[in-house]
């Protein structure tokens, strides 16, 4: 089964494209559009109104926008019912417990555990993910990541402590004991997610794909955006550059912003070299039907095939010199004063802006530390001997 995520800023038109490459290839393969983002506006896409979670378009296509509710519902089982038991042991109030449980984060956990659904139950030949936008769309990546290492090291101190003061604690206050059963299920929950993580980082199953305009900060965004993924190691195959003005339409009066965008062009054929780049252009009708999303998708693909693979190139590799090893990490124009690197037991740990990546080191690397780092465009380069 292959997976595909548009990701993007708000407004660029992810929804759009994503929606006009899975009606593109429904026409060959079955396929399942899933919208992660909890604005949903997929099936406005297809100029149509459904209350109901998921929604077939043809005998090919499916929509699905998750219900958040209902998702929580099946995400936590029995972690649902014992903070049930907890919230309204020390509430007075008639609250909708359901909508408690919605924590802010927590809707890329639901979204996590559907894409792997799909995959698993292999209800599909592709699946495409419409993401919501791109800080929430690396939240929903690194999620998997993040909760494994919540999962290996807190929770069994907390099972421990519960063990040994749980009964003193539910005594002493209304807080009910947690059963094994809550932490084992945490635990499954974290194996699962890290099945999924495997999943979305096979560059022979996944890849991400950018969606932005030539706005100036929409860029800038889109180009940070393409190195958080690749610092996260993901398979980033194609950027779509929509909503171009056709020169066409450009009097005299606007030549300055059709060189503007010339000039935005060429800088995006040269950052974005080693992915395909599909363009699209400013539309004089609205992406509301099938028929229109149909024009979109043959203007961007041509003779392309909208599932496949544009490309496998590798983010990470080492090379040896003189005995040292060097892990090359692609990232594309950073800035090396805001990187911070930490070493914690198997683990490396790079620390980029607002960005936490934890990974294990591989096998040559472990039985060694870091000497120093230095980045030589487009390479993060750390060094490390015995």
């Amino acid at each position: 089964m292959r997976i595909i995520l548009y990701t993007g800023k708000g407004g660029v038109g992810k929804t759009s494209i994503s929606s006009a490459s899975g009606l593109k290839i429904s026409e060959e393969k079955k396929t399942i559009i899933l919208s992660t983002d909890m604005a949903h506006s997929l099936t406005d896409s297809f100029g149509i109104k459904s209350e109901n979670e998921e929604v077939m378009i043809n005998d090919n296509l499916k929509l699905i926008e998750l219900n958040p509710v209902s998702a929580s519902k099946k995400a936590w089982g029995n972690l649902h019912e014992y903070l049930k038991e907890l919230i309204m042991k020390n509430s007075n109030s008639s609250i909708e417990f359901d909508e408690m449980l919605l924590f802010p984060g927590f809707d890329d956990l639901f979204s996590l555990l559907k894409i792997l659904e799909i995959y698993k139950e292999n209800k599909c030949e592709v699946l495409i993910v419409d993401c919501a936008p791109t800080g929430e769309t690396l939240s929903l990546l690194s999620f998997g990541e993040k909760i494994n290492v919540f999962a290996n090291s807190i929770v069994p101190l907390l099972q421990n402590f519960t063990k040994g003061f749980g009964n003193l604690i539910s005594k002493k206050t209304s807080v009910p004991k947690p059963k094994d059963i809550v932490f084992e299920e945490f635990k499954i929950l974290s194996e699962k997610l890290s099945v999924l993580d495997k999943i979305l980082h096979n560059k022979d199953i996944t890849s991400i794909r950018i969606v932005t305009n030539l706005e100036d900060i929409v860029l800038s965004e889109a180009k940070r955006n393409y190195s958080y993924l690749k610092l996260y190691d993901y398979g980033i195959d194609s950027i779509y550059i929509n909503k171009l003005y056709p020169k066409e339409f450009l009097t005299n009066d606007f030549i300055d912003l059709y060189e503007k965008q010339e000039k935005s062009l060429t800088d995006v054929y040269d950052y974005f070299k080693d992915i395909e780049i599909f363009t699209s252009y400013l539309k004089n009708y609205e992406l509301n039907s099938q028929e229109n999303l149909k024009k979109l998708a043959n203007e961007i693909y041509k003779e392309k095939k909208a599932y496949q693979i544009f490309s496998k190139k590798d983010n990470y590799f080492i090379k040896e010199e003189h005995g040292t090893r060097i892990l090359n990490i692609e990232l594309p124009i950073i800035d090396k004063a805001k990187v911070n690197l930490e070493r914690e037991n198997d683990d490396l740990i790079i620390n980029y802006m607002n960005q936490s990546r934890r990974f294990s080191l591989d096998a040559k690397l472990k039985n060694r530390e870091i000497s120093k780092y230095k980045y030589e465009e487009p390479y993060l380069k750390i060094y490390m001997d015995y």
